[in-house]
């Protein structure tokens, strides 16, 4: 069956004042989404889209990890626009392409 995959970036630090002989060890999610449309945003792993529970809903000024679902498929994300629960909106959106979080640049959705 399907795995998830956990992606995680690492630094290590000297550390100050009294743990200055330490060596600190931060560990970070490799990808995080900071939405900023003004909208809600849901985001999938390509390949997911009609898979139940896979689907991650994004707040207007939410910041979130991006984890992969399933470690067999592509990793890449797509995304779309969706009204707010319990707004009046009532417009609907198509999955976008997939997108490369490993990618630097701005992407269309």
């Amino acid at each position: 069956g399907a795995k998830p995959l956990y992606e995680f970036g690492l630094t290590f630090e000297l550390g100050i004042g009294q743990f200055a002989r330490s060596k600190v060890a931060s560990i970070y999610p490799r990808y995080t989404i900071v939405n900023r449309m003004g909208y809600t945003l849901q985001i999938v792993q390509s390949g997911l889209e009609d898979v139940a529970g896979t689907t991650i809903e994004i707040k207007d000024n939410e910041v979130i990890p991006v984890h992969w679902m399933d470690n067999r498929k592509a990793k890449t994300l797509r995304a779309r626009v969706v009204p707010a629960i319990g707004s009046q909106d009532t417009f609907t959106t198509g999955w976008c392409g997939a997108l490369q979080p490993d990618q630097v640049g701005s992407f269309a959705v």
